[in-house]
């Protein structure tokens, strides 16, 4: 029988004769379990430079390669504060551990998606198959096709639900005959339909039935999710940033797509710590709303009542 999925071919006992996949990657049953999470450790950490006064940080470079034709490709920017490299070493720990699922969870803005996509690139360094799905929005069978394309799964257009089913169950089977790892990223479960959590449990039942091949890791606002397993094998909570860790991520703003330092304040640094309540994404909407005024008015002073009068502006009202 052949699965075309992973191009796996398996006798009449359904032993593993070969596979195509592991030929082409380097990936087998005794390399799989040799397999070691090292691009954690590699990890650089940004340079600091702040004045009394003032804060102005050297730009930090990103991590560029050579692409297709000679191009220049970078990595996306992140930021290593002690909450996501927390995050990603405990799901490190889930993939190494052979569990099958954890749950990532957190107020919108606390760096969920970049979470997932910096452990998607590390993965994928480790020559890991690591589909990312965003589940806002979608049903049962949505994600089912979703997850199967990205799988690389061959399936008919019009197969029903329940072969949409066993083509993924086939699949991650026959990975896990080879010694393949897979490991399954699903963003935003809370904004799925109801039908759609039916198949979160379905994946992590393959999970623990794939000989600790296969790893389920899905992130979501809030926690238990409804209609999602409530005993997570790993329960992880992004916490928001300490004050210290606040300022550290606007020294370390200047590295991220390559932006101008932005010269202001303690008294505005502060300000910012303190209205963005340690989310990240509001302290780089601050830093790039203030970069603008900077912009636009080199002669402004950006001190806390700037801070707090743009934070005024952005604030919703309500409308009477």
């Amino acid at each position: 029988m052949r699965n075309r999925g992973c191009s796996t071919f398996f006798t009449p006992d359904n032993s593993c004769v070969v596979s195509l996949a592991g030929i082409l990657f380097g990936i087998c049953a005794d390399s799989a379990d040799k397999w070691s999470y090292g691009g954690l450790k590699s990890w650089r950490s940004p340079e600091l430079a702040v004045r009394q006064k003032d804060i102005c940080v050297p730009l930090m470079k990103t991590e560029s390669r050579t692409g297709m034709f000679g191009r220049r490709t970078t990595t996306p920017w992140f930021y290593e504060t002690s909450v996501h490299i927390e995050a990603i070493s405990r799901i490190a720990y889930l993939i190494d551990s052979n569990a099958g699922f954890a749950l990532v969870h957190g107020a919108d803005g606390c760096g969920r998606t970049s979470v997932l996509r910096k452990l998607q690139q590390e993965l994928r360094n480790q020559q890991v198959s690591a589909p990312l799905l965003n589940a806002a929005c979608m049903d049962a069978e949505s994600l089912l096709r979703h997850l199967i394309d990205g799988l690389a799964i061959f399936c008919p257009a019009g197969a029903s639900r329940s072969s949409l089913l066993m083509a993924l169950r086939d699949e991650l089977r026959g990975r896990s005959h080879c010694g393949i790892r897979t490991v399954i990223l699903l963003d935003d479960v809370h904004r799925g339909t109801d039908d759609m959590a039916s198949v979160i449990p379905y994946l992590t039942g393959l999970a623990e039935q794939s000989d600790s091949r296969v790893s389920v890791v899905a992130c979501s606002r809030t926690f238990p999710v409804p209609g999602i397993t409530e005993n997570p094998s790993i329960n992880i909570f992004l916490a928001p940033l300490t004050t210290e860790e606040s300022r550290e991520f606007i020294a370390a703003m200047p590295g991220r797509d390559h932006n101008r330092p932005l010269i202001a304040e303690n008294s505005a640094v502060s300000a910012i710590c303190e209205l963005s309540a340690g989310v990240p994404a509001r302290l780089i909407q601050f830093y790039n709303l203030l970069q603008v005024v900077q912009e636009a008015s080199p002669e402004t002073r950006i001190d806390a009542h700037i801070v707090r009068e743009i934070a005024r502006e952005v604030t919703p009202r309500a409308v009477a």
